[in-house]
């Protein structure tokens, strides 16, 4: 491995005064890596893919990976939600590096994958207007939106533990992973396709390891807050639709309105404009 930024990381350099070796990269992700700085410089983007289970590592590799890019990268630029991942492209400057970590994190619903991938799509353009690194850090490569799989990520880094032990991913360049995509998108099997190469990482984490960690857990908070809303509004509806059932069931069987008003704890007023509603709606269907 070789070790990068030694003047930006000397092996004293720790807060809490413990030894710290700095920053290491695989010799074979470094010159991929080098490619692509060069790459950037004349007119390209990068949008890079790094993926794998909870708590192997893949946040720390992008991390890193987005630091040897862009060694300007801070945390204002590690987004964990959709609206900070738009602010912070809009904002950005030329070759800078967002990192949009856990892209899918904690999302079960197709509705939420479906909303995280248009946003994606629709940011490409500005992405490509300012040359930006882009590291996508999300739990399956194959859940991203066929198009961006296929055509605008350049390469993917495949995060796995051997024996519970962190810190090796396999490297899938442009036309490895379009073709792992392909072919094993059915049963979401990575071994369909052999890697390009496999690599190491440290657990070395090149910007403030607090603040990262700390912005991270306020956006599971607010993830959590924003899903107990979403399932307390679904409550709500499938109340009203309960409701709406009680009164067609009770209308039909000649149940005065005041009567059903009491069941359903609503005003006489509610049930007969209801009951006004169905009548009417009984006539248009007879004509």
């Amino acid at each position: 491995m070789a070790k990068v930024f030694p003047e930006r990381f000397p092996v004293t350099d720790d807060k809490s005064g413990r030894r710290s070796p700095g920053l290491y990269i695989s010799d074979f992700l470094k010159h991929q890596l080098d490619i692509a700085k060069r790459a950037l410089k004349k007119d390209w983007d990068m949008v890079f893919v790094i993926d794998g289970p909870e708590g192997s590592g893949k946040s720390t590799l992008a991390i890193q990976v987005g630091y040897y890019l862009d060694p300007t990268l801070i945390i204002d630029r590690i987004t964990f939600t959709p609206n900070e991942f738009h602010d912070a492209v809009i904002k950005a400057k030329k070759y800078e590096c967002i990192i949009f970590d856990e892209a899918f994190g904690g999302l079960s619903s197709r509705r939420a994958m479906s909303g995280v991938n248009h946003m994606l799509i629709s940011m490409l353009a500005e992405i490509r207007q300012k040359n930006l690194v882009i590291i996508l850090v999300l739990p399956s490569f194959f859940d991203l939106d066929r198009f961006a799989a296929l055509h605008r990520t350049r390469c993917l880094l495949h995060v796995y533990s051997q024996k519970f032990k962190r810190g090796a991913f396999k490297f899938y360049d442009y036309n490895k992973k379009k073709k792992l995509y392909l072919i094993g998108k059915k049963t979401y099997n990575y071994a369909v396709v052999k890697s390009n190469f496999l690599g190491r990482f440290t657990a070395f984490m090149p910007i403030d390891k607090e603040a990262y960690r700390a912005k991270k857990l306020k956006s599971l908070e607010d993830r959590q807050d924003t899903g107990e809303k979403e399932r307390m509004e679904r409550g709500d509806i499938r109340l009203k639709y309960e409701r709406i059932k009680i009164m067609e069931r009770l209308s039909r069987r000649g149940v005065d309105n005041k009567t059903i008003a009491e069941v359903l704890d609503v005003s006489d007023s509610t049930i007969k404009r209801y009951r006004e509603h169905l009548k009417s709606a009984a006539m248009r269907s007879d004509i």
